[in-house]
């Protein structure tokens, strides 16, 4: 929808939303492809729903947001500092990727535009969100692979919910609202956020150089539960686990994934 609108402008002609509800059925079949659900209320005509209120509540975007790009990836080259090597020696440079929802302007300002779907309170969501390494961590990239720098993120957020009825085991009424909030980060926090970052990285570089990986117990439900789970269950190590059910996957890499290879390569700059 999005990338539309972008090369051809708001217009009035529908095209728009045809193209946005085509992808979104292409994808919705391709991730579904192979697996089985249980039936309730997330469904194929509810998505639609949400999208065509989700246009209808922000009508103001077609005369208030002009957009730059959409879901454009970026790559930067982080090396350690001196200061990083004095509390980890072993780091060695690497790179930290990622795929940008938006890069936007509004009423003249620009922003980054991230997008989510919760069944959580809005506020809730919200408040958690004003924390997230992901979105200040965009944020930190913008800065150094974009060629404007963004004020923050506004953080558009969809939330869709059903409850199931006790008595006829059938989903009630869907429960839609939406909100827009700005996220602004100054240079602390865009340096704590880096901080963060290389010293989760150098854990991991340490743990691959000497395969040593340590369970996270405090992970192990936090968004629901996880899908690991069922081989640290089996209280032995990993090398002994039954991996019936799971298979060998493909190292994922989000720059491979963006449309007409929009990724924006650079260096750190410090």
């Amino acid at each position: 929808f999005y990338s539309y609108v972008r090369d051809n402008g708001w217009q009035k002609d529908g095209k728009a939303v045809e193209q946005g509800i085509n992808f979104a059925k292409a994808e919705w079949e391709k991730e579904s492809e192979g697996f089985s659900f249980n039936e309730d209320y997330r469904t194929f005509p509810n998505l639609l729903d949400l999208f065509l209120k989700y246009l209808d509540h922000f009508y103001q975007d077609e005369v208030m947001l002009n957009i730059r790009y959409s879901e454009r990836a970026f790559k930067l080259l982080m090396k350690p500092t001196k200061e990083d090597l004095t509390y980890y020696p072993w780091l060695k440079p690497f790179f930290f990727t990622g795929k940008i929802d938006q890069e936007c302007q509004l009423n003249g300002m620009n922003w980054i535009n991230e997008f989510k779907t919760t069944g959580w309170s809005l506020s809730k969501l919200r408040d958690e969100l004003t924390r997230s390494p992901q979105i200040i961590g965009y944020n930190y990239a913008s800065n150094h692979c974009c060629d404007v720098r963004p004020e923050g993120s506004l953080v558009t957020i969809a939330y869709c919910l059903s409850r199931k009825s006790r008595v006829t085991g059938n989903y009630g009424k869907l429960s839609i609202d939406f909100g827009r909030y700005p996220q602004i980060f100054n240079d602390y926090d865009l340096q704590d956020w880096r901080r963060h970052f290389i010293s989760l990285v150098a854990q991991m570089q340490w743990s691959k150089e000497h395969d040593y990986y340590p369970p996270r117990f405090q992970n192990c439900f936090r968004y629901g539960r996880c899908e690991y789970l069922n081989l640290c269950e089996q209280g032995r190590p990993l090398k002994n686990c039954s991996y019936h059910g799971y298979q060998e996957g493909k190292i994922w890499d989000v720059t491979t994934e963006v449309p007409n290879g929009a990724v924006v390569e650079a260096e750190e700059k410090l």
